[in-house]
């Protein structure tokens, strides 16, 4: 068991392995009894991956082997945050680093005194080790919402629900509820928060559902779509938005992509939803398509971004994101919105979102294309999750909205 934590760690440390997907993969190897001990290892090490860093750093001169870190991580994670005898844990570390031909002597010293360091008093680096967040994003986001609202996102505890909707193509309302214990499972604006028990009873039947999050979900409605509509999709997969607007309402949607791989995605999940009249197709949306220009009524930008929005349920945004990389995906995003803009027709509208908060990744997006793009003009958004109002525009908050922290904007032509 210590062994298959130690092998799906290291490919997230070392490879830049998705935490989920390397779990996933790795559990399939391991007994079921296994499976929820090393599930609580691996998440527990990645949320805890900067308080464990600080740890190792106190008790060493130079940075370890990364296969001496990931046991070390483990070890200390399990002494300080599970309910294990120190001297087990000690054992059971020295023992795997000698079936892996490391440094038993190293791990042994090292996790022999770690409850011995001394933790930081300055207020960022505390504040960042609770958090598991950079000290630059803590700034930033305090930068942009004051500490008040800054230590509300950071310390939100984590969901432990999972939310979903019906297919109203195979199910009513009222019968797929039926399926539901709301003694467990509690009603959202758009859908359903449902615990574990509930998934499980529903696993044999994954066509009457889908996992959709309420702020994907918030996203959608705000695109306030209408029967005979024609809408695009810029960046669609893996096309959860893309179903549901065609479940919104009567329309014709296109549903676009640039990368292979991801247009199956798309493909699978409309099947899996019953919605084959949606087309796919490859398009690069940073990319100006002739093809495309003012033939939509509505348009979705959803663009690639920090993620720091989910970063609930998603412990390794910063295994992959940097100060430095925002930059790259700020041009990236004004790119797709100036572009995408050319496909909307008048009196047509397009919708911006991403699932993080930064101010420099939304408001400023928006308000730089308004600023180059007079011919449009920022519109209300009307849907019914509870929000940060930013003028037009609506910032989810986790403390706030009962989802993760998306932004959405929308502008008319």
């Amino acid at each position: 068991m210590i062994k298959h934590c130690y092998q799906i760690l290291y490919k997230i440390f070392a490879d830049c392995a998705y935490v989920n997907i390397a779990l996933n993969n790795g559990l399939k190897f391991a007994s079921d009894n296994d499976k929820n001990i090393i599930t609580r290892i691996v998440y527990g090490v990645t949320e805890k991956n900067l308080f464990l860093e600080y740890v190792i750093n106190k008790l060493v001169k130079k940075q370890p082997h990364v296969s001496d870190a990931v046991i070390l991580k483990m070890g200390i994670y399990r002494i300080y945050f599970m309910n294990e005898p120190d001297y087990a844990v000690v054992d059971t570390m020295v023992e795997l680093s000698k079936t892996l031909k490391r440094s038993p002597a190293f791990i042994n010293a090292v996790l022999r005194k770690c409850k011995n360091v001394e933790m930081p008093y300055d207020n960022y680096q505390k504040r960042s080790l609770d958090y598991n967040v950079p000290i630059w994003a803590i700034k930033e986001v305090e930068k942009d919402y004051g500490q008040a609202i800054t230590d509300q996102f950071f310390n939100h505890p984590k969901e432990l629900l999972t939310h979903i909707r019906y297919n109203p193509k195979k199910i009513s309302k009222n019968d797929f509820e039926k399926y539901l214990s709301f003694d467990f499972d509690r009603k959202t604006p758009y859908g359903y928060y449902v615990c574990h028990n509930t998934l499980n009873r529903l696993k044999d039947c994954n066509r009457l559902f889908t996992v959709q999050s309420l702020g994907s979900m918030a996203v959608c409605n705000a695109m306030d779509v209408v029967k005979g509509n024609k809408v695009l999709d810029v960046c669609a997969a893996p096309g959860g938005k893309s179903v549901y607007l065609r479940q919104i309402a009567d329309i014709s949607i296109v549903s676009c992509d640039i990368h292979p791989h991801r247009l199956e995605l798309i493909n699978s999940y409309k099947n899996r939803m019953s919605e084959n009249d949606i087309k796919v197709m490859k398009n690069d949306a940073a990319v100006f398509n002739s093809e495309f220009e003012g033939q939509f009524d509505a348009v979705l930008c959803d663009v690639p971004c920090s993620g720091l929005g989910v970063l609930n349920s998603r412990t390794d945004i910063f295994q992959h994101r940097t100060q430095e990389s925002i930059k790259e995906l700020t041009d990236l995003q004004y790119k797709i919105i100036e572009t995408s803009s050319k496909y909307v027709r008048r009196g047509g509208h397009l919708v911006y979102s991403t699932c993080t908060i930064l101010k420099r990744e939304n408001e400023q997006i928006v308000n730089r294309f308004l600023e180059n793009h007079p011919e449009f003009k920022s519109v209300p958004i009307d849907i019914e999750v509870k929000a940060l109002n930013l003028g037009n525009y609506v910032q989810l908050m986790p403390h706030i909205s009962d989802t993760e922290g998306f932004f959405i904007a929308k502008v008319r032509l």
